[in-house]
């Protein structure tokens, strides 16, 4: 293989035509890369707000709030005019919001994926080259883990977009002949800066990208001249992070929207440093790291396919060891083994979207490398025959045709148009409540569904949602408190006795009608005063006898199987599918634990129905089968299923009712 291929410019001399025609078809793939993953994205989008923390980002987006640390000051900024387009719902113009920045990505991608393809080899036909672009990009945006990001209400369309907006400068520094210009380095410590206040952890894992630049930049310019140009480039980036400034200025506006609110400077730096979700780097968090890493991995190859992947590894081989690529392969290699490395240390959860969404940089990256080694074949392949050109094409349909493959195959998965559970659990949640009823919920997902339909829909502003798990957030506990004096009794018996106990309820109940999620911190003695009323339970004054709850037992599996007949076939939906069976799973503990097995085991037969049946719940149903009278001794059984997401033990499959 050679190793000084001709400049573009000795090829562009011998065919005075080509700059013409690649351009033209460059202009084509380039708008393809775009139009293709925003169709994929508005058509996808949901109407309503996802599961996790997508409810929280839309009333954070339309009240132009502070969602939960760092505060993602960028993003809320950024997508608060989508939220004032005249169609669609709230939650639609923020899905647009994600599907605009996603396409935007992967159009940034194929211009990063065409400039290394162009340093690669310059004699590969030019229209080889948009289309080997093209086909890249498409490979990373109809993966689930691109598609997803971009039609739905998140951060991480955005990040990414931020993410190669500052990697794309870099390569381009990296690649042009005059070290001494130094605008795109500005420009990528500017966009630099910009990810940082939108989700910092997924712009600093690609960070150490700036190395290899600094270095050249000492070689040219000697120690001094580095060290004042680096300066120079820091406070660049440090405009970038002039959105943080959104914190305090919305704080002080009282935002109704806060989960991150700035009263002090110790405020300011708990947010924005995401203090509550940072892990110590300690032994017990490394062990392990190789078997993370290689789950990254094969999740990787799942969803995009193991060629990519294998390929990309002899794609970093070859850019780095040829000089003229040398540098911008070491800037895409490192980008790419810190995102790995970082996101290995921190763990993972195969069946949390978000995984991916901090896995975007790397997809991105792989696919440049794997299109680079791709060119050096057709590099190849033309040097060695006269059809080297048709053959690339060849190969090119193939690579394009996968994509196509693989958007269909991912489909079912992203498609989001029909998405309609979170408002119908909701609306079951409010249900039969009073007015001025007050709801205390434990689990973030129902927490934020709940708040996110008061002040997006303003429905239910009469009650009060309360999650006692957010009360160590800056400014949250104060705003609670003065909506309702009442509370600090709440907040008194989880400060100062570490759970919610039964004289706690008691007191809230008999001063407001009282909705509560169920939560393994509550006191044993607590669920004396709770009644099952569908998604949520009602909570009395008085403790209640096994007779008073089997009583009503009817009614609230009534109430859950209206809820099903509302959602029709979106219980299918994963995460929707995941609160509901770990909503019946704590049914039926519920029941057992106060004695009434009959309904204990048909809140099981409801989990069966929907295809789960892992080792807790069997545990569960054995014990109570065991005992037929009294109640069961439930305690035994939470600590080895444990109270994660989903039921802990075997995988289970939706089979359907």
């Amino acid at each position: 293989m050679p190793r000084h291929w001709p400049h573009v410019g000795a090829q562009q001399a011998l065919n005075p035509m080509s700059q013409v025609s690649r351009s033209a078809l460059d202009i084509v793939c380039e708008r393809l890369a775009i139009l293709i993953p925003l169709a994929l994205g508005v058509f996808t989008a949901a109407p309503e707000s996802w599961w996790l923390d997508s409810p929280e980002f839309t009333a954070s987006a339309w009240m132009l709030g502070i969602p939960h640390p760092p505060g993602h000051p960028l993003w809320v900024m950024l997508v608060k005019p989508f939220t004032l387009l005249p169609f669609g719902t709230i939650a639609f113009r923020v899905s647009l919001s994600s599907a605009v920045f996603g396409a935007l990505a992967a159009g940034l991608l194929y211009k990063m994926i065409s400039r290394i393809l162009l340093a690669v080899s310059a004699e590969v036909h030019p229209g080889v080259r948009a289309l080997l672009s093209l086909a890249a990009a498409l490979a990373a945006v109809t993966s689930h883990a691109w598609w997803f990001q971009c039609n739905r209400q998140e951060v991480y369309a955005l990040q990414i977009l931020l993410v190669i907006g500052a990697l794309f400068p870099l390569v381009h520094y990296c690649l042009q002949r005059d070290r001494n210009d130094l605008r795109w380095l500005a420009v990528s410590a500017f966009v630099g800066g910009l990810g940082l206040s939108s989700h910092h952890f997924i712009t600093l894992s690609v960070a150490p990208a700036i190395v290899p630049p600094l270095v050249a930049l000492a070689r040219y310019r000697g120690g001094v001249g580095a060290v004042r140009q680096s300066l120079r480039l820091g406070l660049i980036g440090a405009a970038g992070l002039l959105p943080y400034l959104f914190l305090p200025l919305r704080t002080l506006a009282r935002t109704p929207i806060a989960l991150g609110g700035v009263h002090s400077l110790y405020d300011f730096w708990w947010v924005v440093s995401a203090r509550v979700y940072q892990k110590s780097m300690t032994a017990e968090h490394l062990d392990g790291l190789d078997a993370r890493t290689l789950d990254i991995l094969l999740s990787m190859m799942h969803d995009i396919g193991p060629l990519p992947v294998v390929l990309a590894l002899a794609g970093f081989y070859l850019l780095l060891r040829r000089r003229s690529t040398r540098m911008a392969g070491l800037v895409l290699f490192t980008a790419a083994s810190v995102s790995l490395l970082l996101r290995a240390i921190m763990g993972h959860d195969l069946f949390n979207p978000d995984y991916y969404g901090y896995l975007l940089p790397l997809f991105a990256l792989t696919v440049t490398a794997a299109a680079a080694f791709f060119m050096v074949v057709f590099h190849v392949l033309q040097r060695m025959t006269r059809l080297g050109t048709a053959l690339s094409a060849v190969l090119i349909a193939g690579l394009l045709a996968f994509s196509m493959h693989a958007a269909r195959r991912h489909y079912h998965r992203c498609d989001l148009s029909q998405f309609h559970a979170t408002r119908h659990y909701a609306d079951a949640a409010f249900a039969g409540a009073p007015q001025g009823s007050i709801a205390i919920v434990s689990y973030f997902k129902t927490f934020f569904v709940l708040w996110a339909q008061r002040h997006v829909d303003g429905h239910r502003m009469d009650i009060q949602v309360i999650n006692p798990h957010l009360f160590g957030y800056p400014g949250y506990l104060h705003t609670v408190l003065q909506e309702n004096k009442p509370l600090l009794r709440l907040a008194r018996s989880l400060f100062v006795e570490g759970t919610l106990t039964a004289e706690a309820i008691a007191d809230l109940a008999t001063e407001a009608p009282l909705r509560v999620e169920p939560a393994p911190w509550f006191a044993a003695d607590a669920f004396r005063h709770m009644l099952p009323d569908g998604v949520l339970y009602r909570a009395m004054p008085e403790p209640l006898s096994r007779a008073d709850v089997r009583d009503h037992a009817p009614r609230h599996f009534e109430r859950m199987r209206r809820l099903y007949t509302r959602l029709g076939e979106g219980w299918r939906d994963p995460e929707t599918w995941r609160m509901l069976a770990f909503g019946h799973y704590l049914d039926a503990v519920f029941f057992a634990r106060q004695g009434d097995r009959e309904s204990a085991l048909q809140a099981i037969g409801q989990l069966k129905e929907i295809g789960v049946t892992p080792e807790p719940v069997r545990d569960l149903e054995d014990a109570i089968l065991r005992e037929p009278q009294g109640a069961v001794d439930v305690i035994p059984l939470l600590q080895k299923a444990g109270w994660g997401e989903v039921p802990q033990g075997q995988a289970a499959t939706v089979t359907g009712p």
